[in-house]
């Protein structure tokens, strides 16, 4: 089974809208057909950014709802704890978390929509890839 890595902008914006390849690329790991690799780093930024005022008062995300998301990340997952530090995406530090992560739980793809990080292409043996090239990957493998 694949194991992928989804970049917090492919997790909120699957969390958030009811179409489209985020969300798709989420429902496959709902369904259990690709294994989620997260790590304390990138559940936490999901939950601040989904703790911004454009989520509470546009989408109605509250407390609650922010916490049962970070539940079912941290159990419905594999939460991976990184122990080597990345110092790969110069323009935006915080992207070397994320890689951080697939590198720790030898992630097959890192699905992001983040151009640092697309424009990589490839971290080791990681493919990076957008949604829509990953959901294109899972259709080609049935």
């Amino acid at each position: 089974m694949l194991k992928v890595v989804f970049d917090t902008n492919i997790i909120v914006s699957g969390l958030i809208a009811h179409s489209g390849s985020p969300y798709r690329a989420l429902e496959a790991w709902r369904r259990g057909d690709v294994v989620l690799l997260v790590s304390k780093p990138i559940v936490d930024e999901v939950a601040s950014v989904l703790q911004r005022p454009f989520f509470r008062e546009k989408r109605h995300i509250g407390k609650v709802d922010i916490a049962r998301i970070r539940q079912a990340l941290e159990t419905d997952a594999v939460v991976v704890s990184p122990q080597v530090p990345l110092k790969v995406v110069a323009n935006d530090p915080a992207d070397d978390r994320i890689l951080e992560c697939t590198l720790e739980g030898g992630a097959d793809y890192l699905v992001s929509g983040d151009h640092h990080l697309l424009e990589l292409k490839r971290h080791r043996h990681v493919r990076i890839v957008t949604a829509r090239q990953f959901l294109a990957i899972l259709e080609s493998q049935r």
